[in-house]
């Protein structure tokens, strides 16, 4: 991870809550970190800001399995019920 992301990681995940990064009441210390350098919350906010990366549309069940493995997609639907003794 860059220094910038250790840095405010490490700024977030303080043990005591009141000093946690933007614990004061205000967002403005979490958005003027060097992690955030760059981002126009203005646009980001008024949403005029692209994503850097798209997920591809889908355009059948096979294409939106693709990234698993057929022993997982491929299997039967159980049609076993239980009795209502069945622990919960």
């Amino acid at each position: 991870m860059s220094p910038a992301a250790v840095s405010i990681v490490g700024q977030l995940l303080m043990k005591n809550p009141a000093q946690r990064l933007g614990s004061n009441g205000s967002v403005d210390a979490v958005w003027q970190h060097p992690f955030f350098k760059g981002i126009d919350w203005q646009a980001l906010q008024e949403k005029q800001v692209n994503p850097p990366e798209k997920e591809k549309v889908v355009k059948s069940p096979e294409e939106d399995n693709k990234r698993f493995s057929k022993l997982m997609t491929h299997q039967a639907l159980s049609t076993k019920t239980y009795s209502k003794d069945f622990p919960s």
